[in-house]
């Protein structure tokens, strides 16, 4: 058994494992022998089947099983021994040769990016000092009326800003494949959908429909290289809506948890306290930014693309509530604008960079804390309460929870660590300066 590793890249590696034809005959001479003592076949009386027999019927399958278990338990023991930590799936190839009738196998993988040492003394970050203005109340006012716009179903021509809702079917010789491909519900202008995809279903109509051609990477490992393959879909406009701002009535105020007021006096002061009480999310969410992009300068970090395709199929999923299992055979970037995608890898980078500092710190996060930021999250996505339980059950939502739980703590530890200047801003600056960041 002989076992090598080689670096194609900063987060690439290819394992070679060469296992002895006769070690693999050895392992599959004692399932055989196991087998005739246990295995039970019509005609033969237990333990006097001969082995020639069960060799002719079931000496592929062992053939096979024997291999997996070489190969697994020696690929494992090498990555444990080594400190190698994979990310997501593993492409194993499998050959014989045919001079030494060795078997080769080849382990395709990626790793998680090493991130260098850091030195926080050395980061220095503007920690917000937030003053609420007249200004700000009125902002903030017109961001919630733009939040809880109220649509309507249209079938005037679409323009920006108009939420669509698409079904994408591939195209293959002119024939349309039965997959149950999900629709996407989105917002034109919003930066979701590639421009070019926008720029075609701009000025169409509910119930239109045309082909869109996308360049699609397929990858040989093997023969390690690449082709760039044309296909065709078929995008059906299945709904188009279109919104207009809420009036400012009780039942308006109701839904932004601006209850029993009676002047406008008291709706200001419950918008006021309501800023205040999110102000610790978006400072540390600022505060955060600025730390990240601060390390981000001292590492060149790599990200795994199995990493930014399970970013990118949680942002569909939770924004969309489809489940994209169906669609995982076709690479669904292309459909997506550049600018999600660079934030998408952002939020990778993220992640990434937290955990790593979280995993130094050995920061732990008990109960109480991540009910805490799950109770947060859910007020700030104005989830109504009755739903409160099955979110808290959902374990990407559980996930979700525990990685911000995890970031604001050890957001906390840094702090105390970096150097920070304060700087005054209105809320309604500040609020703009976190959009653009």
């Amino acid at each position: 058994m002989k076992i090598s590793m080689k670096k194609i890249s900063d987060i690439k590696r290819k394992i070679e494992i060469i296992i002895s034809s006769n070690l693999v005959e050895k392992e599959i001479s004692n399932a055989l022998n196991k087998m005739q003592k246990t295995v039970c076949i019509d005609g033969f009386r237990r333990g006097k089947i001969p082995k020639s027999f069960l060799k002719n019927r079931y000496e592929p399958n062992i053939r096979k099983n024997v291999l997996n278990s070489l190969i697994n338990k020696n690929f494992s023991k090498f990555i444990n021994n080594h400190n190698i930590y994979p990310v997501g799936k593993l492409d194993f190839i499998i050959t014989n040769n045919a001079t030494t009738s060795d078997y080769h196998c080849y382990v395709h993988f990626e790793i998680y990016p090493k991130i260098n040492e850091i030195n926080f003394s050395n980061i220095k970050i503007k920690k917000p000092i937030i003053e609420i203005t007249s200004e700000d109340l009125d902002f903030t006012m017109n961001k919630l009326r733009s939040e809880y716009v109220r649509w309507e179903k249209s079938i005037l021509n679409i323009k920006k800003y108009d939420k669509v809702t698409i079904n994408i079917k591939p195209i293959q010789k002119n024939i349309i494949f039965n997959g149950n491909i999900p629709i996407i519900t989105f917002i034109i202008g919003k930066q979701v959908i590639s421009s070019e995809l926008e720029k075609q279903i701009i000025r169409k109509k509910l119930g239109g429909s045309f082909v869109f051609s996308l360049s699609h990477k397929i990858i040989n490992i093997e023969k390690k290289h690449q082709n760039n393959i044309i296909i065709d879909f078929l995008i059906s406009i299945i709904n188009v809506e279109k919104n207009t701002f809420p009036k400012l009535t009780s039942q308006f105020f109701k839904e932004i948890n601006i209850n029993h007021v009676k002047s406008s006096d008291e709706i200001k002061n419950k918008l006021r306290q309501n800023i205040k009480n999110q102000l610790e999310y978006f400072s540390n969410t600022y505060i955060k930014k600025q730390i990240f992009n601060a390390i981000i300068k001292s590492n060149h970090i790599s990200i795994p693309q199995q990493l930014i395709n399970e970013e990118i199929k949680l942002f569909l999923e939770s924004t969309n509530k489809y489940k994209l299992n169906k669609f995982s055979g076709l690479d669904f970037l292309p459909f997506l604008h550049k600018k999600l995608i660079e934030n998408l890898k952002h939020q990778v980078k993220s992640k990434i960079v937290f955990k790593k500092i979280s995993f130094l710190n050995k920061t732990k996060i008990d109960h109480h804390e991540l009910s805490a930021v799950m109770h947060n999250i859910l007020k700030i996505n104005k989830i109504p309460e009755k739903k409160w339980e099955a979110y808290k059950k959902n374990k990407n939502f559980i996930q979700k929870s525990l990685d911000i739980a995890l970031q604001n703590k050890t957001l906390k530890d840094i702090i105390q660590k970096i150097n920070y200047t304060e700087e005054k801003l209105t809320f309604k600056n500040f609020i703009q300066n976190l959009e653009q960041n």
